[in-house]
């Protein structure tokens, strides 16, 4: 299957890696995935897996575990903007709606010669 999306692996301010991912297979499903040093955050358009997420997550993790939390949409925004914006990737185009009954047919031109 064909998607489209976003990957990005960095080294933060301190030094730590970081790595996103942002997959959409449609404008209704998508998912949205941060990884830095121990921690892991995800969100998608599915409310079942994030109410998973949300259920398992290790709040109480100590320092150096590592532990999956719940990302937000708003992080998962400022990903896809912050991307676009670096690396010169166009915003995609809104389908415009067409009227069935105003669809214009253009006519094949006739052509001179052979």
């Amino acid at each position: 299957a064909q998607m489209s999306g976003f990957f990005e692996i960095r080294k933060s301010s301190n030094g730590a890696d970081e790595l996103a991912l942002y997959i959409e297979a449609t404008d209704k499903i998508w998912y949205f995935f941060y990884y830095k040093g121990t921690e892991l955050s995800i969100v998608s358009s599915d409310d079942n897996l994030n109410d998973v997420i949300t259920a398992k997550m290790n709040t109480k993790a100590k320092e150096g575990e590592y532990r999956v939390i719940l990302a937000d949409e708003l992080e998962k925004k400022i990903f896809i903007d912050n991307f676009r914006a670096n690396y010169k990737v166009p915003k995609k185009p809104v389908a415009k709606k067409v009227d069935p009954a105003k669809k214009v047919i253009k006519k094949e031109e006739v052509k001179e010669g052979f």
